[in-house]
């Protein structure tokens, strides 16, 4: 549900985005890196202090650094697909709710 909140594809669409002197395939890409770069900077000053004061593995922070930027990943993915495959904005809104399901339920069948 973490990436659901962070992968904003609205931005797309909004006028500054078209000003920029790039082609299309850097803007979309820069945006993502940038997302995920914010993503990590917040977990990170989040998990270290964290580990340290529970006294827990080191290896946890890279672990959860990792799950961060897989979180969000998927959350573009759900965001991403209704908007480039569906056109109609109810199809959109209504298949988006059963990916979301999807994924938790295959989820629940992999654990």
């Amino acid at each position: 549900m973490a990436g659901l909140g962070r992968a904003n594809i609205g931005d797309l669409k909004k006028p500054f985005f078209i000003l920029v002197p790039a082609s299309w395939s850097a803007k979309f890409w820069n945006m993502i890196k940038l997302d995920i770069v914010q993503a990590l900077i917040f977990a990170t000053v989040l998990i270290v202090p964290s580990v340290f004061l529970a006294h827990v593995s080191l290896g946890l922070i890279p672990l959860f650094l990792v799950g961060i930027v897989v979180f969000y990943l998927i959350g573009f993915a759900v965001n991403l697909i209704p908007q480039v495959a569906l056109d109609e904005g109810w199809d959109r809104k209504l298949i988006k709710p059963f990916m979301i399901g999807g994924i938790f339920l295959f989820g629940i069948i992999l654990l």
